[in-house]
């Protein structure tokens, strides 16, 4: 894996993923694009190994980085294809509605229904 200094060859370590974005914003293609394509394939074989384990219905995305939405997930969906059994192979993956308060509201949910602790 390539990191952001070998991919740029910016001496930079205050890079963030901002940096990554909005470089991938004002150069299609680039070194933020590439950087967010290897992360979305590192994504895929992750819900690979879930998937074959779990085999689940749906995989929802959600937290910060769902805002990168299809440019992350497709490269996902595309290791997820290849790489899992034929079942979970087929699972679709989807941004969650919340978006990045996907894990906040559940939380909070949680601690709402569940009077008992």
């Amino acid at each position: 894996m390539q990191t952001w200094l070998e991919m740029t060859g910016s001496s930079d370590s205050d890079i963030t993923g901002h940096h990554v974005v909005a470089d991938a914003a004002q150069n299609p293609g680039g070194h933020g694009s590439r950087a967010i394509t290897k992360t979305g394939e590192y994504l895929g074989f992750g819900l690979t190994s879930l998937a074959n384990a779990l085999d689940p219905d749906l995989i929802v995305i959600g937290g910060g980085l769902s805002e990168l939405g299809d440019a992350l997930l497709e490269p996902a969906r595309l290791v997820l294809k290849e790489h899992a059994l034929p079942g979970p192979a087929t699972c679709p993956v989807v941004i969650a509605q919340l978006g990045i308060n996907a894990a906040i509201v559940g939380a909070a949910s949680l601690v709402m229904t569940d009077s008992s602790r």
